[in-house]
Formats: structure tokens, C-alpha cells, sequence
């Protein structure tokens, strides 16, 4: 871990796969500014995320990570839950939105999954990728 002298903490993890992440906190004084986790993509390593959330627990981006690495895990009803409790903590970002639509698409429930599209669309109503999924879910409905 270092500290940088304007407040910045670089905390390196090397997940049971090998793969290195470093997770980039701005801190203010007392509080968490806010932070994000760099990381090669196909990493599937639960331990980091799970690593991250013991660091920060208050952090949406914290149980964000958790529940991609359970997607990839195919345990699709805990990813469900983890993007439901980083809706809860940041809930005007729309990944989680958008990541908790795409595991109900896969549990076949495509009206919550529109919903849950819908709702991210209001946060990142530029996103072509959340719009290509409501656009493809709205088609099937018509």
C-alpha cells in the first residue's frame, strides 16, 4: 500500500488466478472520496472482490466486483443480490442497474430485467450497449 501527498492509496492484490489488480482510493478527510479498481479483464477471481468489500464496505463498486465475479461463476441469484445491494449504496449508477438486468435476462425474466434496463437508461442515457438490451427486450414485447 502507499500514500501519495494528495490523499491518494494504491493497494495491490494478486487474485489465486495471478492476475494483479490495484485499487485507487481519493480519500477526503474522514470519508472515502472515491475509488476504482484496475484490473486485467477475464479475471474471475472472487478473492479480490471479496478482498475489496473488507476495505470498503460501504463502496457500491465494492459488491459491484462481488457480483460480476458470481456472474462469471454462474451463481446468478447471489450476482443478483450483490448488484441489488450496489444499487442500494450508489443508487444513480447504472452499472449495477445494467448488470442486474443481464442476470434476469438469464433467468428468463426479461419484463424485470427491462425494468431494471429502464431504470439505468436514467443515469446513462448515452450507454449504446444498455440501449442495444432495452432496444433488443422492448422488441420481444411488441
Amino acid at each position: 500500500m502507499t500514500t501519495t501527498p494528495d490523499n491518494q492509496v494504491d493497494i495491490k492484490f494478486t487474485g489465486r488466478c495471478g492476475v494483479e489488480a490495484l485499487l485507487d482510493f481519493r480519500l477526503q478527510p474522514g470519508k472515502l472520496f472515491a475509488a476504482t479498481l484496475l484490473m486485467q479483464d477475464g479475471c474471475d477471481d472472487c478473492g479480490i472482490a471479496v478482498a475489496i468489500r473488507a476495505l470498503a464496505p460501504d463502496l457500491p463498486a465494492a459488491h459491484y466486483s462481488w457480483g460480476v465475479a458470481l456472474a462469471r461463476h454462474n451463481d446468478l441469484d447471489a450476482a443478483a443480490s450483490k448488484f441489488n445491494v450496489a444499487n442500494q449504496k450508489g443508487p444513480h449508477w447504472a452499472d449495477p442497474l445494467k448488470a442486474w438486468g443481464d442476470v434476469l435476462m438469464k433467468q428468463g425474466h426479461s419484463k424485470e430485467a427491462l425494468h431494471k434496463y429502464e431504470q439505468a437508461l436514467k443515469f446513462a442515457p448515452n450507454w449504446k450497449q444498455l440501449k442495444q438490451a432495452r432496444d433488443a427486450l422492448a422488441g420481444q414485447k411488441s
